[in-house]
């Protein structure tokens, strides 16, 4: 539908509209989504059927890891690795999806990592995303609570990250 050198704006609008029905929360266990009242489609420049993403994980202002992934046309698709900010592979990959491998991070890679830190400064949590294309890297968007809570990584990992939130900073 949408990879066509021609859009079928028939095909097109049908999926929208289908988008606006969904309780985009409810579907993903985020439910703060299910409280928006007013659904709205905002269509962005076409990047290329080649992106990558890397998403940084954000804990008061510091980018801790990250994770990049490819092939995200759809959940089952995807690709992911996660890795320190050095650009070294963490020691395990996620359960749920296939594993994407060592990668080579852009010229650019400190830029990002910065403007991560500026866009998350005011947050005690946030994962920061970006998309890469075309040999340059775009905000995507700020994601308060990923995949509902719910990453499938080991526990060990899940617990260790949950450390570098400051309940005290909080309060």
């Amino acid at each position: 539908m949408f990879r066509q050198n021609k859009l079928d704006k028939v095909k097109t609008v049908k999926q929208l509209n289908n988008w606006l029905k969904e309780d985009f929360g409810r579907f993903n266990l985020e439910l703060h989504y299910s409280n928006i009242k007013e659904h709205k489609i905002i269509c962005e420049e076409f990047l290329g059927d080649v992106i990558t993403d890397y998403k940084f994980f954000c804990f008061h202002g510091k980018p801790i890891f990250l994770y990049v992934s490819s092939d995200w046309i759809n959940y089952r698709n995807a690709k992911v690795s996660f890795f320190y900010l050095d650009g070294s592979k963490m020691p395990f990959d996620r359960e749920d999806q296939a594993t994407l491998g060592e990668v080579d991070f852009p010229s650019f890679f400190k830029d990002m990592v910065k403007d991560a830190e500026t866009l998350s400064k005011d947050f005690p949590f946030v994962r920061v995303d970006f998309f890469f294309a075309n040999n340059k890297y775009y905000f995507a968007e700020l994601t308060f609570t990923p995949a509902g809570g719910f990453n499938c990584i080991p526990l060990y990992y899940d617990f260790l990250w949950g450390n570098y939130l400051n309940l005290q900073k909080l309060s």
